[in-house]
C-alpha cells in the first residue's frame, strides 16, 4: 500500500506541476498576443516590446513552437480577417472608447467589455461612432520593391494626404471608402505591403490632460481589453 501511496502522491504533484506550467505559458502567450494586437508589428528585430516578450516566454520554457505559431496564426488573422463588429463607449467629461474585432460570441465579449469599463465609468451607447472617428487602413510598403512615382502618381490621384517615410518602408492612412482602389493598385503592381484593417482617428480630441495615475489606470485597461479574444483595435479621443 505504501508503494502505490508513494506513486499516487507522486503522480499528484506531477498533475500540480503541469497545471501550473500551462497555466504560466498561456500567461506568456497572452503578453504576446496583446503585444501584436496594439503594434501590429510582427517583427522580432524591430519590434522592441515583442522581442522582449518573446525573451521572456523562451527563458520561461515556453516551447518555441508555440510561440511561432501564435505570431504566424494573428498575422494571418490580422491581415486577412474584417471585423464585424464595433462598440462605442462614452465616459465622464466628453471620454470615449470604440472597440473592434472578429468575435465568433459577440454577446459573450460585449459582456466582458462591459464589466471591464464599468469599472471606469464607461458606459455602451448606440451613437454612431462615425460622427466620433474616422475608420482607416493603416498600410506599410515595403521600400526596396516599390516604385515611388508610381505610388505618389495613385496617392494623388485618390487624394490620399496622409503618408509618411519610416525607416524601411512607407506607412499610409488610406480611408475606408478608398482602401478597395487602392489595395487593387498595390496587387496589380506586385507591391509587398502589410495592413491593419479598423484603426480608428479621433476627429477631435479632447484637450483635458490625464494625471500621470489615470494614464496608468487607462494603459492597464487598455492592455486588458486587447487580450480579450478577438479584439484587434481599440481607440479613444484622449490618450
Amino acid at each position: 500500500m505504501s508503494g502505490h501511496s508513494k506513486y499516487s502522491n507522486i503522480k499528484h504533484k506531477k498533475a500540480l506541476n503541469d497545471q501550473k506550467k500551462a497555466k504560466s505559458f498561456h500567461n506568456y502567450l497572452k503578453q504576446i498576443e496583446s503585444i501584436l494586437k496594439e503594434t501590429n508589428n510582427f517583427n522580432l528585430e524591430s519590434n522592441y516590446k515583442l522581442k522582449q516578450a518573446v525573451s521572456r516566454a523562451t527563458q520561461a520554457n515556453v516551447p518555441k513552437k508555440n510561440i511561432l505559431n501564435l505570431i504566424s496564426n494573428f498575422q494571418k488573422k490580422s491581415f486577412s480577417t474584417d471585423d464585424n463588429a464595433v462598440f462605442l463607449f462614452k465616459g465622464p467629461t466628453g471620454k470615449f472608447l470604440i472597440v473592434s474585432g472578429n468575435f465568433e460570441n459577440k454577446n459573450r465579449i460585449l459582456y466582458e467589455l462591459k464589466s471591464t469599463l464599468l469599472k471606469v465609468n464607461f458606459h455602451l451607447i448606440t451613437d454612431s461612432w462615425n460622427n466620433l472617428f474616422e475608420a482607416i487602413s493603416l498600410i506599410k510598403i515595403d521600400k526596396s520593391e516599390i516604385n515611388f512615382d508610381l505610388l505618389l502618381e495613385k496617392l494623388l490621384l485618390l487624394e490620399i494626404e496622409n503618408y509618411q517615410e519610416i525607416e524601411n518602408f512607407y506607412q499610409i492612412n488610406v480611408p475606408i471608402k478608398k482602401e478597395k482602389d487602392f489595395l487593387n493598385f498595390l496587387t496589380e503592381n506586385n507591391f509587398s505591403f502589410e495592413i491593419k484593417k479598423n484603426i480608428f482617428i479621433p476627429k477631435m480630441n479632447l484637450k483635458e490632460t490625464l494625471s500621470e495615475e489615470d494614464k496608468k489606470n487607462f494603459e492597464i485597461i487598455k492592455n486588458k481589453i486587447l487580450g480579450f479574444d478577438g479584439v484587434r483595435t481599440f481607440g479613444s479621443n484622449f490618450f
